[in-house]
C-alpha cells in the first residue's frame, strides 16, 4: 500500500482565524459603553456593558470592518455597568480579547450588585 503523498506536507497551514484575538494586537481598536438591557421582570431598568472591538478587514474581498461585541452581566445600577465596562476595557488593552471574554464570563456568574 502507498502512503499520502509528499504535496499534502508541503502546503501551508491556514490560519484559524484572520487574527490572534489573544492578544491586544488582535483588534484594531476597542469602544466601551453602557446601554440600555432588557427590563427586569418587575419593570425597572437594566444597564450592561458592551464593548465592540474593531477586528480589521474581513477575510474575503468584501473590504467590510470586522466587529465582535462582548456584553457583560445586566445591572440595575448604571454606575456598576459602567464599573463593568472600564474593566473590561482595561483588561481589553492590556491582556486582549481572550481575558475580557473570560472576565465577562466571571462577572455574569456574580450575584447581581
Amino acid at each position: 500500500p502507498k502512503g499520502r503523498s509528499a504535496t499534502s506536507s508541503l502546503l501551508p497551514d491556514q490560519p484559524k482565524t484572520a487574527v490572534n484575538i489573544g492578544s491586544s494586537e488582535g483588534f484594531e481598536s476597542v469602544n466601551a459603553d453602557v446601554v440600555e438591557a432588557k427590563s427586569r421582570h418587575d419593570g425597572t431598568q437594566n444597564f450592561q456593558a458592551e464593548l465592540l472591538f474593531s477586528i480589521g478587514q474581513a477575510l474575503g474581498g468584501s473590504g467590510r470592518t470586522r466587529t465582535m461585541c462582548i456584553r457583560g452581566p445586566y445591572r440595575p445600577d448604571k454606575g456598576a455597568a459602567q464599573e463593568d465596562a472600564d474593566n473590561l476595557l482595561k483588561a481589553a488593552e492590556t491582556e486582549g480579547m481572550t481575558k475580557v471574554r473570560e472576565l465577562a464570563t466571571a462577572l455574569k456568574k456574580t450575584r447581581v450588585r
